[in-house]
């Protein structure tokens, strides 16, 4: 009697299970994920970071050729190490796939101005995140705010004639990026300055005369 009893209730139990997971599933699937990412997902890796930049994306951002009341150049350049870690975590764990309609914003991380971690694009409508996809949508939009309202920097090209740099990497007060690639191959840095007018920036450098040119870094 326990035996048929057992073959009859066991079923109607995982059938009931089954069906109120498929409602909850159903109804509550931001809910859902929310649980599954806490307790499957895990954060990004944590390294020794000394900068976070937050940019606009140079890669099939299609919306960038139509706005022109941004500052494509604009940038948040992130220098607290608590702040770092816990962007490293949110992004870094995201799981990416190729978006047709492009990226909005990128964030790399580097270990210093010129050796770079890691560099992440990012979609601001449609980008699904693998770990605290709440606190990452939260983080992306304020990012993406604050770089379109109140921008820490702004990234300007500098091109040089090769081997004529050294005393423009020895200056303390200029905040250069090298990206080992563009600056082996094209000769030119990036750098990172507060004032979001080229022609202030042109007096700052005119004392290196090695510069061939200066222009505001662009999307395309």
């Amino acid at each position: 009697m326990k035996t048929k009893f057992l073959f009859l209730i066991v079923p109607i139990i995982l059938l009931l299970t089954g069906i109120a997971v498929f409602v909850f599933v159903y109804f509550y699937p931001e809910k859902t994920i929310e649980i599954i990412t806490k307790t499957v997902a895990k954060p990004g890796k944590a390294k020794n970071i000394k900068y976070t930049l937050f940019t606009h994306s140079d890669y099939a951002n299609f919306d960038a050729w139509d706005n022109d009341s941004v500052k494509y150049n604009a940038a948040l350049l992130i220098t607290d190490s608590e702040e770092i870690k816990e962007a490293q975590e949110l992004f870094l764990a995201e799981q990416h796939i190729a978006h047709s309609c492009g990226y909005h914003y990128k964030i790399s991380f580097w270990y210093d101005t010129d050796s770079i971690y890691s560099l992440n694009y990012l979609n601001k409508e449609c980008e699904v995140f693998s770990y605290e996809p709440k606190e990452t949508r939260h983080r992306l939009d304020y990012y993406a705010k604050k770089l379109e309202t109140s921008p820490t920097h702004y990234i300007y090209v500098i091109e040089f004639k090769p081997n004529e740099e050294k005393f423009f990497f020895n200056d303390s007060n200029l905040k250069l990026f090298i990206h080992k690639e563009e600056y082996q191959e094209k000769s030119i840095i990036h750098l990172l300055d507060t004032s979001p007018n080229i022609d202030e920036v042109k007096g700052k450098l005119k004392q290196y005369r090695f510069i061939k040119e200066i222009t505001e870094y662009k999307v395309d």
